[in-house]
């Protein structure tokens, strides 16, 4: 995926739980240093693992268990969770967490 951004044109990338749904997250990731300004930041969130969220699981089974073919609700279970290796591997040239 190629951002629709010039080189250096913005201060800020700003991702709200959207980075887990990343195909190719590092080649994805690697954008956002093209478009930033030397100093930009790059803003997101992302969910955790399940296995660290209680209800969320529970939630999640219990849509799974009422509704068996929603590939969307499988999909949830599979959300890729990523590393700061990874932000790094993804050319992210100062990397706070």
């Amino acid at each position: 995926m190629s951002l629709p951004f010039k080189d250096e044109s913005s201060d800020v990338v700003l991702r709200q739980f959207g980075v887990m749904f990343f195909p190719y997250h590092i080649k994805e990731l690697s954008e956002i240093p093209r478009v930033l300004r030397p100093g930009g930041r790059f803003i997101f969130n992302r969910w955790g693992p399940l296995e660290t969220n209680d209800f969320a699981l529970v939630a999640l089974e219990t849509l799974i268990m009422k509704r068996p073919t929603c590939r969307a609700c499988r999909r949830l279970r599979e959300t890729v969770v990523i590393s700061e290796q990874e932000l790094g591997a993804a050319n992210q040239k100062s990397l706070r967490v």
